[in-house]
């Protein structure tokens, strides 16, 4: 929305046609590159994640990245406390990827590109694994298709914009005139199907739960090697973990608003 104001504002920069003026498309490019620049710049002074660092071996370097970040002493604990969950993670996630992919987990030199690709590759090589990704996919594939980028198409004229929204719908129109809305009616109801028949019910269920949403099994095996990596960096079966304190915050906080609105 953003977006079409600044061309809206830029378009009559000059008058139109061939008197409008190389700013009305210039100075949008220009805004749009005022933040680009600030990050470019800012993100020299930015410190490495300590999840990174964690990976890198450079632990001590983590922990005061996590104090630094948090405004706390580095052996205060809850700088610890999240330190061991990221270390927990992260050991986690490599034993996780040498049971995925144990030869390759194996070789003394391994590369970055390829291990990224295995990474890619272990989300949709198991039917558990496909099927969540095939949801999320399709999730995005029928909203796009029902037919949002025909009405995005009429935003150019609510704005007096001239930049093209779509690149096939401009074509479509000419060629079916009305019948661009049965085609996107089509897919609009080929997707109410596949939602009522098809899409698990995701309210309320943490992500502990999504084994069984996708009545998979899946995340047993993991669970049980997360709770050994949590056990092997010191973290007890029950931690007083940093989110764990969050969301003690969380319901303090709103038992206190809570008495309020009572005492009111």
């Amino acid at each position: 929305m953003l977006s079409f104001w600044i061309g809206y504002g830029s378009n009559n920069i000059g008058g139109h046609g061939e008197s409008q003026s190389n700013l009305a498309w210039q100075l949008p490019s220009i805004i749009q590159g005022i933040p680009a620049a600030c990050l470019a710049l800012g993100i020299w002074w930015l410190p490495f994640s300590p999840r990174w660092l964690v990976k890198q071996g450079r632990d001590e370097k983590a922990l005061q990245t996590l104090a630094y970040l948090r405004k706390l002493p580095v052996d205060d604990a809850l700088i610890q406390a999240e330190y061991k969950e990221i270390k927990a993670e992260c050991l986690f996630e490599e034993r996780a990827f040498a049971k995925a992919f144990p030869t390759l987990h194996a070789r003394e030199t391994q590369s970055v590109w390829v291990r990224e690709f295995a990474q890619y590759w272990n989300i949709v090589r198991t039917w558990d694994n496909f099927k969540r990704v095939a949801t999320a996919w399709l999730v995005m594939f029928f909203q796009q298709w029902s037919g949002i980028d025909a009405i995005i198409y009429y935003a150019s004229n609510v704005f007096v914009n001239n930049f093209a929204v779509a690149f096939f719908v401009p074509p479509m129109f000419e060629a079916w005139e009305w019948g661009t809305y049965i085609f996107f009616a089509v897919f609009l109801a080929g997707g109410i199907v596949w939602v009522y028949f098809c899409l698990p019910e995701t309210k309320g269920a943490t992500l502990e739960e999504m084994d069984r949403v996708f009545k998979s099994h899946s995340g047993e095996a993991d669970a049980i090697m997360l709770a050994e990596a949590r056990r092997d960096v010191g973290l007890n079966p029950e931690p007083e973990t940093v989110n764990d304190k969050v969301a003690l915050d969380n319901g303090r906080t709103s038992q206190s608003q809570k008495s309020h609105i009572e005492e009111v």
